[in-house]
């Protein structure tokens, strides 16, 4: 690909595309949307606004009924499935709990688009699938069936699969569902690192609004498949936002330790004293 990014600067892009599942009444879009080298993009909302379809739109699993996909300044649909495979990564909501493979070779899949053709793994390939899984805290899972772990462990060794297919672009549908808060906070710690660091460009769906604003660089919030904010954490999560768009009254302070926005709840009984 001559062109790493488009004409916006972004390496992986969506204009104008619109989608519909038929006779589902759902329809997405028209949605803009940029991922930058070294930023990290939260994709939050309600259920069901659309970020799952979002995020399979921008990944090429599902193929936007108008509107343009880019990626490294090429329409994805003209780049072949293993060369998209070489820049971008995407990680599903829900990890399959069939695969009859122990950890390490579900992870040394992520190498599988940079392997010559007929030829298996390298003491490298390994190297770099180790190295994923020290980074998920997954390391000691290695020699673990698949099906035998837990929905977290599963869904840990699946973002290591994608960590060791060296993405330029990485995507992940709710990466922190099924996860304790010590986990939650070291794969967010991971992504934020990957981006600000390494220069990736990530996008993930997030359902707690803390967490996103707090290793979020840019948040984009959605409703009944449009975007209704799109910005740094401190714009996009108001209370009107969030009044407007979850139904849900909160108040906003502030985190007294890196500056970020918090977001209170305000329960029933609260409101009406």
């Amino acid at each position: 690909m001559a062109n790493e990014c488009d004409v916006n600067g972004a390496i992986l892009s969506a204009a104008n595309i619109r989608f519909g599942y038929p006779n589902s009444g759902f329809e997405l879009g028209p949605v803009d949307v940029s991922l930058h080298s070294g930023q990290v993009l939260g994709i939050i909302g309600p259920n069901g606004s659309g970020k799952t379809t979002l995020m399979r739109l921008l990944s090429g699993f599902l193929n936007p009924a108008s509107g343009s996909i880019r990626l490294r300044g090429a329409d994805i649909k003209r780049i072949r499935p293993r060369d998209v495979a070489k820049s971008l990564a995407f990680v599903p909501h829900q990890a399959p709990s069939t695969f009859p493979y122990r950890a390490l070779e579900i992870v040394l899949m992520g190498r599988f688009p940079h392997l010559a053709m007929f030829r298996s793994e390298t003491h490298q390939d390994e190297a770099l699938a180790r190295d994923a899984m020290a980074a998920t805290d997954t390391l000691q899972l290695a020699d673990r069936y698949f099906n035998e772990l837990s929905g977290g462990e599963r869904q840990r060794v699946m973002i290591a699969m994608a960590l060791a297919q060296q993405p330029r672009v990485l995507l992940l549908d709710e990466p922190t569902s099924h996860l304790d808060i010590k986990h939650i906070v070291a794969i967010l710690d991971v992504l934020a690192s990957l981006a600000n660091e390494g220069g990736l460009a990530v996008a993930a769906v997030l359902h707690d609004l803390n967490f996103a604003a707090e290793f979020c660089d840019r948040l984009l919030l959605m409703k009944n498949g449009a975007v209704e904010a799109v910005g740094a954490p401190t714009d996009v999560l108001s209370a009107a936002n969030i009044k407007r768009v979850f139904g849900a009254d909160v108040t906003i302070g502030v985190n007294p330790v890196t500056g970020s926005p918090f977001v209170f709840p305000m329960p029933g009984r609260r409101r009406e004293e």
